[in-house]
């Protein structure tokens, strides 16, 4: 409980560095289609069963033997999404995940823990000039999600804006 605490202090001092802390939910909706963004100063309005979570992360966490892996995963649109457990970033969008993940879930996020592919060539190492589109996607760290259809990337998003505002665009949607 302490993390989480934490977290949103953490949470509420880099969105105010990055002029994010006007976003405000509106109390009628948590998806309100008037807002820049779904991530919140109050973690506690995204609040869902955690066991329910749970399960959906449990069925939904691959263990990537191969970097295309990603590629075969299932039919149709689907997130993979990156992260690690010391990420503090990666914390601060917890929350968002979850509920996306409980209320809405489709597209489904599927859920890869990032110290368990670092051999994969995923991640861009530090002076890699060697790197070209032939070579497959990339990821600049975490937190990132690529968007799949179909068996092809579409795109790649690496950082809690971006994840959120891909999110917030699906939810709205659904």
């Amino acid at each position: 409980m302490c993390k989480k605490r934490i977290a949103m202090i953490i949470s509420v001092i880099v969105l105010n560095s990055i002029g994010l802390s006007g976003c405000q939910v509106n109390d009628e909706t948590l998806l309100n289609g008037n807002q820049e963004s779904i991530v919140e100063i109050d973690q506690d309005k995204f609040v869902v069963d955690q066991s329910i979570f749970r399960q959906i992360k449990d069925d939904q966490t691959l263990k990537l033997q191969d970097k295309n892996d990603v590629f075969k995963v299932d039919e149709g649109m689907y997130y993979v999404y990156f992260t690690t457990a010391e990420c503090p970033f990666c914390e601060m969008l917890d929350s968002i995940i979850e509920y996306y993940a409980v209320k809405f879930n489709q597209p489904k996020i599927y859920f890869v823990d990032g110290d368990q592919c670092k051999e994969l060539d995923i991640f861009i190492k530090e002076n890699d000039k060697n790197l070209t589109k032939d070579s497959g996607y990339t990821l600049s760290g975490v937190p990132s999600m690529l968007v799949i259809e179909d068996g092809e990337l579409k795109e790649s998003l690496t950082g809690i804006e971006l994840i959120n505002d891909e999110l917030k665009r699906q939810a709205i949607g659904s």
